[in-house]
């Protein structure tokens, strides 16, 4: 007795992994705006760099941010404090990893109110600049006669 396949199976297409995946898509491109602009890749990968640190900041700060250490009030850079600390004994390199997350959440808050600010702004902008420029024409083309 021989085994046969059922007739209502659905047939298997076979597809790469090249074709299904857009991993080689999207590496290509990064490695020719590499190549065109290296100076942008690189503060992309420095600007990516501070926005993992403020989002992993509870994991990457030494210690915490506010919390003193009076035996070591404004002592130099030494291997428990790699920045030093500050006036009150608070490590400077906790605060700088904290203080990331305030300089990102300030410069977003700055970037959607430019945004915002400059679409709210240029909408009645440009539609007095329409107005202004199909009256224009509209008054030039009735007053003038038409050469020909």
């Amino acid at each position: 007795m021989t085994v046969t396949e059922p007739e209502t199976a659905y047939p298997v297409e076979q597809v790469s992994l090249a074709e299904s995946s857009r991993l080689p898509r999207t590496a290509g491109g990064f490695r020719s705006f590499i190549r065109r602009s290296p100076l942008s890749a690189f503060w992309g990968c420095i600007a990516a760099a501070i926005i993992l640190m403020a989002l992993a900041a509870p994991v990457l700060a030494p210690y915490e941010p506010l919390k003193s250490d009076f035996r070591a009030m404004s002592k130099p850079p030494n291997e428990r404090h790699i920045f030093g600390t500050d006036q009150i004994g608070r490590d400077v390199l906790s605060r700088v990893i904290y203080g990331s997350r305030a300089s990102l959440a300030i410069a977003l808050g700055a970037v959607l109110f430019g945004t915002t600010l400059g679409a709210f702004g240029g909408w009645p902008a440009a539609i007095l600049a329409a107005a202004s420029t199909s009256s224009a024409s509209a008054s030039s083309n009735s007053s003038s006669p038409s050469r020909i």
